[in-house]
């Protein structure tokens, strides 16, 4: 008996070291343990084709870290995947700005409607019960007036909503006086 497993041993020792020259992945690198037979039950195999020499760095790789090839290429996968995904932080910034936008539009379009509710009302308070063509022809040269200053502001950079929401101007005080100043006993 002893005999027979010598010799079994002997024709099998060429055999592994032959299986290690032919298949430089062998013996296969993997974690033990529980932990690896749960993870295994819920995997999907999948049977990419590499270049032998990605293979090779993947394998360093994994033996590097002592991880498992999977691991490795599982974990570049989710980081290749992720990367895709919007920066939460710009998405809010960028969302903040066109809310904002929105509110002024808002604002304006509001100004703009009671402006105009304001005007028609005040023409409707001054308009004669009888009209012959000496007013619709004074009316048309204000109204041309009027489209030549609206067209005039316009160009200069001034809105309706600028002059009923005028910037804010700078406090006449500067917040921090300088040294030596009233506020610090001095005179000025």
């Amino acid at each position: 008996m002893e005999h027979e497993s010598e010799h079994s041993t002997a024709t099998l020792a060429p055999l592994v070291a032959r299986t290690a020259q032919d298949r430089p992945d062998w013996p296969p690198i993997s974690s033990v343990g529980a932990d690896k037979e749960i993870a295994m039950r819920h995997a999907i195999r999948i049977q990419p084709y590499l270049s032998r020499d990605l293979f090779q760095k993947l394998r360093a790789y994994a033996a590097a870290r002592s991880e498992t090839i999977s691991g490795v290429v599982a974990d570049a996968l989710g980081q290749y995947l992720g990367r895709d995904q919007p920066d939460a932080d710009l998405l809010a910034r960028r969302l903040d700005r066109v809310t904002h936008s929105v509110d002024q539009l808002g604002r304006d379009l509001d100004a703009l409607g009671v402006g105009f509710g304001r005007f028609v009302r005040y023409s409707l308070w001054t308009l004669p019960e009888q009209v012959d063509d000496k007013a619709i022809k004074r009316g048309e040269g204000l109204y041309r007036t009027f489209l030549s200053n609206v067209a005039q502001q316009i160009r200069a950079g001034g809105t309706f909503t600028g002059q009923v929401f005028p910037a804010r101007q700078p406090p006449a005080v500067p917040p921090n006086p300088t040294p030596g100043g009233r506020d610090e006993g001095g005179r000025s």
